[in-house]
């Protein structure tokens, strides 16, 4: 097995939807108290996700769509496939 880790920054609350949509998760417990921390005004915050990609799954499809984060007002960057 394989990991994606990107780093998702996000201005209100997070888009929760987006970890099912692109099958991935928060990294530490940290990131799963900041995602629901988000969902009471202001919200906002940085929160590291991760998903599992078959080794033998091609790059391209094991990033996320970064796209539809942004439609969402987040920005996500990729930062490693291990």
């Amino acid at each position: 097995m394989k990991y994606v880790r990107a780093l998702v920054v996000f201005k209100d609350a997070f888009p929760i939807d987006m970890l099912r949509h692109d099958g991935c998760y928060p990294v530490t417990e940290k990131d799963s108290h900041t995602i629901i921390d988000s969902l009471i005004p202001p919200g906002g915050g940085e929160v590291l996700v991760e998903k599992r990609v078959e080794s033998k799954q091609s790059r391209e499809k094991a990033f996320f769509t970064k796209e539809r984060w942004e439609s969402f007002g987040a920005t996500l960057e990729v930062l490693g496939y291990y």
